[in-house]
């Protein structure tokens, strides 16, 4: 296997590029190299995203780039002018496409693929944190052996991801209270049923420990002893914060005006009624009890606006496997019907789903 590779890299390399440039993208090229570099991985087909004009649509709904005039192609920002000019040279009708970044990669074996997927992701996400729209951008899909990963998929594991991130960040913030204060239950003595005998004061030189003041159960007497900030209240208020504000932000009107508001305040309702029962039945104090909460509140809280972003939803984009091919293969995107009129002689039609100032990329990797 291992043979059959090294021989598949070196005949890849050999024709490197057959685009009609003839050269790999500049934006990319390091990229493209630094694969090649690497024994286990080499690049059979890049392109840098780009914008082109094509003369004469085809009749088809899918784009033939070989066989027609390319009026005009940039892997940077076009400028009107520019698409002006080279519609002016087209024979009547032409298409503008916007192509996204592409890059398929051979792996030598499978654990080489997804450390390299996993090395992708990192980048890109390091990449987006340090931009300002980071939740108005269409992250990128990941294909690893054909593939797909749903968008509902990876929102709901992000989403499941930051609450279970936040119930562990709870819970710690609840313990290091409850450690430092040892606040006492108010049905302490109920439980630690204390040795009242030995409690005398008659000999002075009696020690009296606490195996000896108490008689109850001892997990019991531990965890009467640790009611400060209440774990139960600030838990409930946490998850019921968390759902309501998921349900304001994405159900919205869309159920009509008065379905959000309900649940989210049913919601946080049982959460408070969770803090109440807990003073009823004599487990916490009342200050236990709003410690708590608000401990629980201010985390979710602080997830919802800051890590989650209010929950944004972001466009999904349909998936078009693309054909693989050699290096800077014209492989097609997906784009959106947009079509406008310049003077009345010339119209420039954009095919399907048009991609917006967002990165989008494609990653496809094959293994032998």
């Amino acid at each position: 296997m291992d043979q059959t590779f090294v021989q598949w890299k070196r005949q890849c390399l050999s024709r490197l590029d057959l685009s009609k440039k003839a050269s790999v993208d500049e934006h990319i090229e390091h990229v493209v190299s630094l694969l090649n570099s690497c024994e286990q991985y080499f690049t059979t087909s890049s392109c840098s995203g780009r914008i082109i004009l094509i003369d004469g649509a085809p009749e088809r709904s899918d784009v033939q780039k070989q066989n027609c005039v390319w009026l005009f192609v940039s892997h940077n920002k076009c400028k009107w002018d520019d698409v002006v000019c080279a519609v002016a040279r087209s024979s009547g009708e032409a298409v503008l496409k916007f192509e996204p970044f592409v890059l398929h990669a051979q792996c030598r074996h499978l654990d080489d693929a997804q450390l390299l997927i996993s090395g992708v992701e990192l980048v890109i996400f390091l990449l987006h944190c340090n931009s300002n729209n980071l939740y108005d951008q269409e992250k990128v899909v990941i294909i690893g052996d054909c593939c797909y990963v749903n968008p509902m998929v990876r929102r709901t594991t992000r989403f499941l991801g930051v609450y279970v991130f936040g119930l562990f960040t709870t819970d710690i913030f609840v313990n290091a209270g409850q450690f430092i204060t040892g606040s006492m239950a108010p049905h302490f003595l109920s439980v630690c049923q204390p040795n009242y005998t030995a409690l005398g004061c008659q000999d002075t030189g009696n020690f009296v420990s606490q195996s000896d003041a108490c008689t109850g159960d001892p997990d019991d007497i531990m965890r009467a002893r640790k009611t400060f900030p209440s774990k139960e209240a600030a838990l409930s208020l946490y998850t019921a914060v968390y759902l309501a504000m998921y349900v304001m932000c994405c159900v919205g009107s869309a159920g009509g005006r008065l379905t959000g508001p309900i649940l989210s305040l049913s919601l946080v309702s049982l959460a408070v009624l969770t803090g109440i029962n807990r003073v009823a039945e004599y487990r916490n104090h009342w200050s236990d009890v709003i410690a708590g909460q608000a401990i629980g509140g201010a985390i979710a809280v602080f997830l919802v606006v800051f890590v989650v972003q209010y929950f944004k939803m972001r466009p999904v984009i349909p998936h078009h496997p693309s054909d693989a091919g050699t290096a800077n293969s014209d492989e097609t995107s997906p784009q959106t019907n947009h079509t406008m009129d310049i003077c009345d002689k010339y119209t420039v039609a954009q095919v399907k789903h048009t991609y917006n100032t967002f990165t989008h990329a494609w990653f496809c990797f094959h293994f032998l």
